[in-house]
């Protein structure tokens, strides 16, 4: 971040807050615990009944959930579909925990790195003291492909993309504002992670993946 110093504000708010931290009258701490590597998830499912019944009754199924189908080519057996939905439910993007002690008081900060909206305070070298306003935005998109094994049996293969955004609103104490945003993207059985100072690491929770089996098991 880039204050810019007004008047010597701001050059008088960091001697300021650069004696506090001398005295020791504000200390602050901050830890991340990454997501356990999971176990690849099984993104396919085989069903007893022909293609054509399957791809007459995914269809359907797909329409009436919160998917948006985008394409549809029988031919090849590709459904497209996109969706927005709470990273919280389905991304594990590990364990953030912010703690700050200043005049005020100790304040203790500690959520998953996936939470779709949070507050915080942190302390942050040369600029001191500021609040973060933090959002986490999911959107991804879906190939089903389906597949003829044979008269009576038929594979239904779900390959999930996930787009996760991370937007940061950081406000210093004389109420000067800026804001960030960054996207990653990844697969069902990939991770990634976040530039910056806090490199969160985020990856599917794998929820996605057994809800979208399910309900095209409910289907048939």
């Amino acid at each position: 971040m880039k204050f810019r110093s007004h008047g010597g504000m701001l050059l008088t708010f960091l001697m300021m807050a650069a004696l506090l931290l001398a005295s020791g009258c504000v200390s602050y701490h901050d830890s991340y615990i990454p997501p356990p590597v999971r176990v690849p998830s099984d993104n396919s499912i085989v069903i007893n009944k022909s293609k054509d019944q399957v791809w007459k009754g995914i269809i359907p199924a797909l329409g009436g959930s919160f998917y948006v189908i985008n394409n549809v080519d029988k031919e090849s057996g590709l459904i497209n579909v996109s969706f927005n939905a709470d990273p919280g439910k389905y991304i594990d993007c590990g364990q953030i925990h912010y703690d700050i002690t200043n005049p005020q008081g100790r304040r203790d900060y500690d959520f998953p790195g996936a939470i779709k909206d949070t507050q915080y305070e942190y302390i942050v070298p040369r600029l001191g003291l500021i609040r973060f306003s933090r959002k986490m935005q999911l959107e991804g998109r879906i190939n089903f492909i389906v597949q003829e094994l044979g008269p009576q049996s038929t594979r239904v293969t779900a390959n999930v993309k996930y787009v996760i955004t991370r937007g940061l609103t950081a406000v210093d104490v004389y109420g000067r504002q800026e804001s960030v945003s960054e996207a990653i993207s990844f697969g069902t059985n990939q991770r990634e992670k976040f530039s910056g100072q806090s490199p969160t690491i985020c990856q599917s929770s794998g929820a996605f993946e057994r809800d979208l089996l399910e309900l095209i098991r409910k289907a048939f």
